[in-house]
């Protein structure tokens, strides 16, 4: 596979796109074909050796991917080849491969449909295990209501209904760590080039 890497400190003209083996997924590890992957900030960071996380190098920066599975490692439960996955990795998404244990930063990607007749409201159903997830994005998406499903194992759903506004918010903190009303973003003005 081909990857994009880092192997000495510096800006993005230090970068190699090179062949490297195919990973293989380790226990509790899946094992994802990387379709897109988000270049931010923090990845000129991490090259350059400016940020509290510095890889060893050689590595692919691209710390969120979004791909799907195409192994899964011994002790991996819920998973199989094939599901669709969005991820925070911390680094590793310039590759066309990445094995990792998502260490609860993936999430399974469901099929996006049309429901038969628009519902009236914008809902998040969550199970359980991904509360956490809900309650960002219930921050994030104010028109909506959330709706425990109390049996479901893995679930985290978006159904978006005539109460949708528009209005997504950016979560954000202080520096004392603090909530703070996240700024107001119309998605139909939003400047996402």
């Amino acid at each position: 596979m081909r990857a994009l890497l880092s192997r000495e400190p510096g800006g993005p003209e230090t970068l190699r796109l090179e062949e490297v083996p195919d990973p293989e997924p380790g226990p509790g590890e899946l094992l994802v074909r990387v379709r897109a992957a988000a270049i931010n900030y923090p990845d000129v960071l991490i090259i350059e050796d400016r940020y509290q996380l510095k890889p060893p190098r050689p590595f692919a920066p691209g710390g969120e991917v979004a791909g799907e599975v195409e192994a899964v490692g011994n002790g991996v439960e819920g998973w199989s080849a094939g599901d669709r996955v969005i991820a925070v990795t911390g680094f590793g998404g310039l590759a066309g491969k990445i094995a990792e244990t998502l260490r609860g930063l993936g999430f399974r990607i469901g099929d996006v449909t049309n429901a038969p007749q628009p519902t009236p409201q914008t809902l998040i159903r969550y199970s359980p295990d991904q509360t956490a997830a809900a309650q960002l994005l219930a921050a994030t998406v104010p028109a909506a209501t959330t709706v425990p499903d109390p049996g479901a194992t893995g679930v985290l759903q978006l159904v978006l209904g005539r109460s949708f506004d528009g209005v997504v918010r950016a979560p954000t903190t202080t520096p004392s760590g603090a909530a703070e009303p996240p700024p107001v973003v119309p998605a139909a003005t939003a400047n996402c080039a």
